[in-house]
């Protein structure tokens, strides 16, 4: 997870590292003080999911 901090908000980006060498950027958010970021963590894996199945055969 890549964790920038702008001011009071807290960006955070969810990424995986597919075949070695390319970097998938899956989803971005601001963090609430407080707030878990459970939602924001499966919607990434998903879209991870997603990604890999239809970068498969490439």
């Amino acid at each position: 997870m890549i964790i920038e901090k702008f001011s009071s908000d807290i960006t955070r980006i969810f990424y995986f590292l597919f075949e070695k060498n390319k970097f998938v950027l899956l989803h971005g958010f601001v963090k609430k003080p407080n707030k878990p970021a459970e939602r924001e963590l499966e919607r990434a894996l998903n879209y991870k999911k997603d990604y890999e199945s239809r970068c498969k055969d490439d």
